[in-house]
């Protein structure tokens, strides 16, 4: 018996969520730990598109920003930033207020 998935398959799911200076408007979701497609617009002004949001292994949703894979196979980060920003704070609870998970 094949094994089934707990989540359909959705892809007009759409909703945003704000905190601070951060807006995550989410797309829809897939299967697995991959929950969904985002948008995240920084102060406004900057949105980066292709976004992708996992469960974690806590549970919790996190954001990676969009990559691209090398002549050498491996994934490289388009986007990147610095772990100390206070946007990464923003970014989790944005993505809590989303209620993903």
């Amino acid at each position: 018996m094949a094994k089934t998935t707990t989540r359909a398959k959705k892809t007009a799911d759409a909703r945003e969520a704000k905190a601070g200076d951060v807006k995550i408007t989410y797309r829809g979701y897939v299967d697995g730990n991959l929950l969904g497609f985002a948008s995240v617009t920084f102060y406004g002004e900057l949105t980066v598109h292709e976004c992708r949001i996992y469960e974690g292994k806590d549970g919790h949703p996190w954001l990676a920003f969009p990559s691209s894979q090398g002549k050498d196979g491996k994934y490289y980060n388009k986007v990147y930033l610095d772990k100390d920003s206070d946007l990464n704070d923003q970014i989790a609870e944005a993505l809590d207020k989303l209620e993903l998970v």
